[in-house]
């Protein structure tokens, strides 16, 4: 696999990961959770790297 499509791919679960936890916002999943923890369990990342996710894609803090 050459680096630009390795690349592609690691925007590509970035971005999919970044989807499924704005539809859990917008759906209004916050109103009852708040941790970090609870996003990451239903999306099978750790906490950690749900944290990191946000910033990668769009430059600013989660």
């Amino acid at each position: 696999m050459s680096f630009s499509a390795l690349r592609f791919v690691c925007h590509t679960q970035y971005a999919q990961l970044m989807e499924g936890f704005l539809e859990m916002l917008e759906r209004g999943d916050y109103r009852q959770n708040r941790e970090v923890a609870y996003y990451a369990d239903k999306l099978c990342v750790t906490s950690k790297y749900l944290s990191e996710v946000p910033k990668k894609v769009s430059g600013f803090p989660s």
